[in-house]
C-alpha cells in the first residue's frame, strides 16, 4: 500500500510541475508577445522619424 502511496503522490508532484511550467511558459510568450509589438511600434517611430 505505501508503494502505491508513493506512485501517487510522485505523479500528483508531475502534474504541479507541469502545470507550473505551462504557467511559466505562458507568461513568457505574453512578455514575448509584448516586446515584439514595442519592437514593431519602435521601429515605426524610427520610419517616421527618418522620412521626417
Amino acid at each position: 500500500a505505501e508503494a502505491d502511496e508513493n506512485k501517487e503522490l510522485i505523479a500528483r508532484s508531475e502534474l504541479l510541475v507541469e502545470g507550473n511550467d505551462l504557467d511559466k511558459f505562458d507568461k513568457l510568450s505574453r512578455a514575448l508577445d509584448r516586446l515584439d509589438r514595442a519592437t514593431i511600434h519602435l521601429d515605426g517611430m524610427l520610419m517616421l522619424y527618418r522620412d521626417f
